[in-house]
Order: C-alpha cells, then sequence, then structure tokens
C-alpha cells in the first residue's frame, strides 16, 4: 500500500506524541513492504527512517501561542495547506484529530479520489475545552470537535480511555472504534537503561518528564514534596521539559524551600536525552490533569520506572499503570509520601512490573495490528 502519514509538525523538529507515533509507525510498515511519506510542517526538513519519504507542506508557521496553546491561526494554514495535496497518489492517508479543521478538506479531497482516510484520536477533549479555553472560544471548538468526530473511512484511538469518550461526546454513530495504541522502541530503551540506570536511591527520587503547562500540574508535586523529607542527597525531583509555567515553578520551589531539592533541566535537544536523565531516577510522577494517552508514564515504564499518578478521572494514565503492580494512583488531595513509601518497600517488583507492562507497547506488533486495520 502507499501510506501517507500527513501532521503539522515532524520529529525531530517537534518531539510530541503524535511525531513519534508517525515516524514510528512509517518505519516499521516501510519495513513490512509499504511505500510510505511522512508529510508536514518543519523549519529544516528531518531525515526520514530507511525506506520513508519526507514531504514538506507549504504555509508553514508557529503552531504554539505564548500561554503554549494552539494558536487557531496555524489550524487555518493547515488546512490550507492540506487543501493543496494530492491525494491521489495514496492508497491510504492517516492523520491525527487535531488541530480538528484541516479534517474537513482532507475529507473532501479523499472522497474525491478515492484513497481512504484514517483519522486517529489522541484525545476526545470534550467538556475539557472550558479549562482548556476562556470565554467565547470554548464553545466554538468543542462545536468544530463534535463536527469532526465522524470523518474518516476509519477512527482510531489511542486508548481505551479517549475510544470511550469520542464514541459517548461525540458523533453517538455507535460504529466500533478500535484502539491501537502509542508505544516505545523497546530495544533502544532497554539499552539506555543499561547504561543510565543507577541503583535505587543513589539518583534523584522523583522525574517529570513533559511541557509545562498548567494541565500537567507540577506545581502539586512541589506542594507535596515540601511535606516531605527525603534521606538522601539533593536534588530530589527532576523536571525535564520547559513551557508557560517553568518560571512561575521555579518560583514556587524557592518559595517552598526546595531550591536545592527541585532539578530544571529544561527542553533537551533528542528524546534520548531525556530517557537517559529518567532512568537515573527512581519513581515518575505523573500529575496531570488530562491526557489522552500519555507517553510520559510508558517511557518511564520502559525505564525500569514505577510510575505515581493522580487519579484525575480525565486521562488514561491508569489504564497504562496498572495500580499496585506498575505504579501508585493517588487521589486529587495529595498522597505522594505514602504512594512513595509503598513503591520503596517494593520497589524491585514495582520496577519488574513496569517493565514487563511496557513490553506491551512495542513498535513491531503495534504496526502489525494498525495494519491490519488497513488491509481490512
Amino acid at each position: 500500500m502507499r501510506i501517507l502519514f500527513i501532521y503539522d509538525a515532524l520529529y525531530p523538529d517537534r518531539t510530541g506524541g503524535v511525531e513519534h507515533r508517525n515516524r514510528a509507525l512509517a518505519r516499521e510498515l516501510s519495513r513490512r513492504g509499504h511505500d510510505v511519506t511522512l508529510a508536514g510542517w518543519a523549519r529544516d526538513v528531518p531525515d526520514a527512517p530507511d525506506g520513508v519519504k519526507v514531504l514538506e507542506l507549504p504555509h508553514s508557521t508557529e503552531l504554539y501561542d505564548e500561554d503554549g496553546r494552539r494558536r487557531p491561526r496555524a489550524a487555518l494554514q493547515f488546512a490550507r495547506a492540506v487543501t493543496e495535496l494530492d491525494t491521489k497518489a495514496w492508497d491510504v492517508v492517516e492523520t491525527a484529530n487535531i488541530p480538528y479543521v484541516h479534517l474537513f478538506p482532507l475529507w473532501l479531497k479523499t472522497k474525491g479520489s478515492r484513497t481512504s482516510l484514517v483519522v486517529t484520536w489522541h484525545e476526545f477533549m470534550g467538556p475539557a475545552w472550558e479549562d482548556y479555553l476562556s470565554g467565547w472560544k470554548a464553545p466554538i471548538f468543542a462545536g468544530v470537535e463534535r463536527m469532526v468526530s465522524s470523518i474518516g473511512d476509519i477512527r482510531v484511538a489511542v486508548s481505551e480511555f479517549t475510544r470511550d469518550r469520542l464514541q459517548e461526546l461525540g458523533d453517538g454513530s455507535g460504529k466500533a472504534v478500535p484502539v491501537v495504541s502509542n508505544g516505545i522502541p523497546l530495544e533502544k530503551m532497554a539499552s539506555i537503561r543499561r547504561e543510565s540506570a543507577t541503583p535505587f536511591g543513589s539518583g534523584p527520587t522523583f522525574v517529570f518528564a513533559g511541557r509545562l503547562h498548567s494541565n500537567k500540574r507540577v506545581s502539586l508535586v512541589l506542594e507535596a514534596l515540601a511535606d516531605m523529607s527525603l534521606n538522601r542527597p539533593y536534588p530530589w525531583f527532576r523536571i525535564i521539559g520547559d513551557g508557560p509555567c517553568r518560571q512561575a515553578l521555579q518560583s514556587q520551589a524557592m518559595r517552598l524551600g526546595l531550591g536545592d531539592a527541585v532539578d530544571f533541566q529544561g527542553a533537551l535537544e533528542g528524546i534520548e536525552d531525556v530517557w537517559s536523565l529518567i532512568a537515573e531516577c527512581d519513581v515518575a510522577v505523573q500529575p496531570s490533569r488530562r491526557e489522552g494517552f500519555g507517553m510520559f508514564p510508558l517511557e518511564a515504564m520502559g525505564l525500569g520506572l514505577p510510575v505515581i499518578y493522580w487519579e484525575a478521572g480525565h486521562t488514561a494514565t491508569e489504564e497504562i499503570v496498572h495500580d499496585g503492580k506498575s505504579g501508585v494512583g493517588i487521589g486529587q488531595n495529595g498522597g505522594l509520601k505514602a504512594a512513595h513509601e509503598k513503591v520503596e518497600h517494593s520497589y524491585q517488583a514495582f520496577s519488574q512490573c513496569a517493565l514487563q507492562r511496557s513490553k506491551q507497547f512495542g513498535w513491531p506488533q503495534l504496526s502489525e495490528k494498525f495494519e491490519r486495520l488497513l488491509k481490512r
């Protein structure tokens, strides 16, 4: 098959979950004999995996505003780029649901060329738009999301949580939505674990990696950490990433007397650099309010780290991390200290469970599942 993956960003120019997924699936499907192309925006056109072509799209623009939110103008520009795409060159076009507006012209173009359109839903916001946007914008974006929820010859979700929200709050058609989750490169992570992992208690206790946005709620970890006393050298908490909340988090750490206890690493150039720093730590923390999948917890488990996560009710984390086995879930009011004591008491068991759970998310088996959907 001739397969096109199209998104408004390409790895490694952007290193989000969608970019990783597209690159990994493209690589694996190419290895399975398909003619695969990656299309998107990039400041420098990246090198593609062996056998994969790269198509740079026109009309590129900055994706995010100063608050870390996607710019509506970027969504319109991406839709404009899609209208200039000749979809006849491919049998299948796969795209993410984000940023929504591009789905309208892409749907029309694929219908006209008899190309199959696959829409992968990485998150269904629904009522969460009220938290993400203020004023009149929230109901408009929620309406657009609902309008496009039925688009696609095949709709795929990255988690059961996202699938259920799509079917419940979206078009309501009742049509089955298969789940093909995101994955990790198991062999590469095993290599990094062997090279970078430190004995329990010798590196930072906790680690978080991701965009420092208010939705991630890293401030909750700092608040809990201020009430704890760990019998080990600093730093106690490593934060990897950048974003609009970084300065506020640094100020909070100083105010709580955690200036030396928290290690702000900032954004790193490569994902393998991120994984190496995660591997040096003991436990991953995921306080996020909303996650359609949650790559960071999965990556942490692939490096042998148990995960302590906040049970937010709007996240797929507890679907990935099994409470009491590969990690511990805590309530909205906290409980980091008790959860850490529980993990510390049986650390090797938690770590081994995390590793075993992560092995269910290898890209070769996920690409095979995706290929079966396309053939069917």
